[in-house]
């Protein structure tokens, strides 16, 4: 593996209601706010503003995985841990 990147296995599923919000936005939230990061931070990455409003509102339950990707690159490797995170509590929230 190259210096300075990040691997992350990606495993297991998880479940969660159909009027809830997918748990890894709880997830990166909290990363996000950790960093202290705002929604311009967000946008920067490439993520539209009102994909990361929707999201960020609840109106998104299930983002894409390429929108968690682009949220979590712009946390940095809090955001990929956050991710991880979930994946490995099989979606239970914090």
């Amino acid at each position: 593996m190259a210096k300075g990147t990040i691997s992350v296995k990606l495993y297991g599923n998880y479940y969660y209601g159909a009027k809830d919000q997918d748990p890894v936005v709880g997830y990166l939230r909290s990363a996000k706010d950790k960093r202290g990061l705002k929604r311009s931070d967000v946008v920067k990455q490439g993520l539209a503003g009102s994909t990361a409003d929707n999201l960020w509102s609840g109106k998104t339950r299930s983002p894409r995985f390429s929108t968690v990707m682009v949220i979590a690159r712009a946390i940095g490797p809090e955001g990929t841990e956050a991710v991880a995170s979930c994946l490995r509590n099989g979606g239970k929230k914090k």
